[in-house]
């Protein structure tokens, strides 16, 4: 949960409602941020860090055999200080070691492609994004349902909507998890889609389906 605007007493609450197991809360600073990650004991959490903008929590996935971190993030919607937290995550990631991704409100977008309505913006503005991500071998995983994640909530030709959430894992991970999968799924309660993640590896094998061809009737057999 991203800019919850609540402190840790409230989302225990939250997690008694909803019948989680742990909650981790980083508190808002005044009526502005603040972040929190609800797991099950199913999850199999091993440690939690976290800063300003992050938790982060290294998962012991038994699916994988291996351990990752999964990085949950707020960003800001001020581009200087988004470019001063790209650079916190770049220098944390040698703390993740090999297998990481990070996911969540990202406040930004990589082209004016994933931008629907309102100015477009400079290309010039796209740069410190694209270079977070290329500088640390991050790699946009697919997704499905509606392209935007984020909606101004505003009528006709004032409506802006935009990517601005996503989930980037870096290259071990994506060959772990190949065939992870994001669905946007919007909510009326929220301005943003909710981000659900599905890394199984197996997918469902789809039946085939019979079709009678009537060529097989000049068969004497058939």
């Amino acid at each position: 949960l991203a800019e919850t605007k609540k402190k840790k007493s409230f989302l225990n609450s939250v997690k008694q409602w909803i019948q989680f197991d742990s909650v981790f809360v980083v508190d808002p600073v005044g009526l502005a941020g603040g972040l929190a990650v609800l797991w099950k004991q199913e999850l199999k959490v091993k440690k939690v860090l976290f800063t300003s903008f992050t938790i982060e929590l290294l998962i012991d996935d038994s699916e994988i055999g291996a351990e990752w971190w999964c990085i949950c993030a707020y960003a800001s919607a001020d581009a200087s200080i988004r470019r001063e937290q790209w650079k916190v995550i770049t220098r944390r990631r040698c703390i993740w070691g090999e297998s990481w991704a990070i996911m969540g409100d990202l406040n930004d977008i990589i082209s004016n492609a994933e931008k629907w309505g309102g100015r477009q913006r400079a290309d010039v503005s796209f740069q410190d994004f694209n270079s977070f991500i290329h500088g640390n071998e991050l790699v946009d995983i697919s997704y499905e349902r509606v392209p935007w994640t984020w909606c101004n909530n505003w009528k006709r030709e004032r409506e802006v909507k935009e990517r601005i959430d996503r989930i980037l894992g870096n290259k071990w991970w994506i060959r772990k998890f190949g065939k992870a999968n994001c669905a946007h799924i919007e909510a009326e309660a929220s301005d943003h889609c909710m981000l659900v993640l599905d890394t199984k590896l197996e997918r469902k094998k789809w039946k085939r389906r019979f079709v009678f061809d009537r060529n097989w009737l000049q068969h004497k057999e058939v």
